[in-house]
């Protein structure tokens, strides 16, 4: 009969021994439960279910890096920490789409004059260097902070839509949606590099 664990042994299995910690994610990967909550999750987001499997298992290789940093602190259950981690990955994947359909379309019409061409090179050129300092940016906020920024302007998600994503009242969507624009203008003061780039963008 399969062990069944609490969400303390799973935590003390994962940082235990390699037997301990292969025992611990062989129940998360093949629990009906675990798996069922997690593709809910993602049919929430993603449109079809066809990365719902590469997102389950980068999930869980996310959830052994935070229990083993000491990242999960127990506010809530183990299997909600998961989900909101599964949540992330499916934001980044949207982000990811979003920005190869963008450059596709930038480049795609074949009828196009080859100085129309170049000068969208050179767009998407400056256009990049502005993501990757928008990227650095974001990587100095909290994980709950690009949740919802990400959800709120790449996605153009409404707030009710996020609260039910990320299981919160409106309200606290945007007071974290306010928090998180502060911590912006915070880094953006401190990070000289980012403020001159982005100075007449934001």
């Amino acid at each position: 009969m399969e062990k069944k664990y609490s969400d303390k042994e799973l935590v003390e299995a994962l940082q235990g021994s390699s037997e301990q910690a292969k025992n611990a994610i062989n129940y998360i990967y093949h629990s009906q439960q675990w798996r069922g909550k997690a593709y809910g999750a993602i049919r929430k987001i993603l449109p079809t279910l066809a990365y719902a499997d590469d997102i389950f298992d980068e999930s869980i290789m996310k959830l052994i890096d935070k229990i083993i940093e000491g990242a999960f602190k127990g506010d809530g259950s183990l299997q909600a920490y998961f989900i909101g981690i599964c949540r992330f990955h499916c934001l980044q994947h949207l982000e990811k789409e979003t920005k190869r359909k963008t450059r596709l379309q930038t480049v795609g019409s074949e009828n196009q004059d080859n100085d129309t061409v170049i000068s969208q090179m050179i767009k998407t050129e400056s256009e990049e260097e502005v993501e990757k300092l928008i990227e650095r940016l974001i990587s100095k906020l909290p994980e709950k902070c690009i949740e919802v920024l990400r959800a709120l302007f790449w996605n153009n998600q409404k707030r009710k839509e996020i609260a039910e994503l990320l299981q919160i009242n409106p309200q606290s969507v945007s007071n974290r949606r306010d928090r998180c624009l502060k911590k912006i203008r915070d880094i953006i003061k401190e990070d000289t590099k980012v403020m001159e780039v982005l100075k007449n963008r934001i």
